[in-house]
């Protein structure tokens, strides 16, 4: 009759109706198993175990009085290298959310900082009446669509025009938004800006997404009528990808569409 030192696990094989025996688990004076040994070293200690790496580590461990160890059997041997939980921890590695900066631009005026609070997750929200124009630059971080989001909204006042640049170097993707209600001067003026912003050599091939904001309202441009005022199809943005679409920043009308592009991009 074989000893508590001695047993041995049986396995038996699904319609084979054959027998193997593995490696006896010796718990003698307070050593640690090695099974729980492996078990603890996860996949990669299974494998050195596996092709004989391991097992003088394990032996070392165990009272040199014990009997030696039977025989292992191959197919035993593959049965304790391939356990379920072993491949999920080496063939399936942990979601890793991408982190990206965003850069959002435009005149004064014209919803950037009513579209960032409706791009946020609907808790984190401020109520419509409690947002107010952003003086100087205004940081948000939240997760969208499993990518984590810094978005600098920076204001359109003239006098914070040249801040611009200090955050230009770290953007991965810049949200220019134009006023689709607004005057023939207000895009004249939409068009020198961007044009100026993209032409700074941090900005080179940076992706571009441009909102055409409140197209809700009656005198409201199309998407591609803005493109042409802001001269979207010139040389600024012939090395890189870009792409407008109509949105209203107060209802968050159009607005998915358009971060998934970008996020797509970056």
């Amino acid at each position: 009759m074989l000893s508590s030192a001695e047993k041995t696990h049986r396995t038996f094989f699904r319609g084979q109706g054959k027998e193997c025996r593995c490696e006896p688990h010796y718990e003698t004076r307070g050593v640690r198993r090695a099974g729980d040994l492996t078990e603890a070293m996860g996949f990669f200690g299974r494998l050195m175990v596996a092709l004989g790496l391991a097992k003088k580590k394990v032996r070392r461990r165990i009272d040199p009085s014990s009997p030696p160890s039977p025989p292992r059997d191959p197919r035993c041997l593959l049965i304790h290298l391939f356990e379920p939980s072993s491949l999920t921890h080496a063939l399936v590695p942990p979601f890793v959310p991408k982190q990206r900066s965003l850069l959002v631009m435009g005149l004064a005026n014209g919803g950037k900082t009513t579209l960032v609070n409706n791009l946020k997750p609907e808790k984190d929200r401020d109520p419509p009446d409690f947002v107010a124009p952003t003086v100087g630059f205004n940081v948000e971080r939240f997760t969208l669509n499993k990518c984590k989001l810094t978005v600098v909204d920076m204001s359109g006042q003239g006098r914070y025009h040249e801040l611009w640049e200090c955050y230009y170097k770290d953007t991965q993707a810049i949200i220019f938004v134009v006023d689709a209600a607004s005057s023939e001067e207000q895009l004249e003026e939409s068009r020198q800006m961007l044009g100026n912003m993209l032409s700074h050599e941090d900005l080179k091939g940076t992706p571009l997404l441009v909102f055409a904001n409140k197209s809700d309202l009656p005198a409201a441009k199309g998407a591609a009528a803005i493109a042409g005022d802001i001269d979207l199809t010139g040389a600024v943005c012939d090395s890189r990808a870009w792409h407008i679409g109509a949105c209203s920043a107060l209802t968050g009308d159009g607005l998915d569409d358009g971060i998934k592009w970008l996020l797509g991009k970056v």
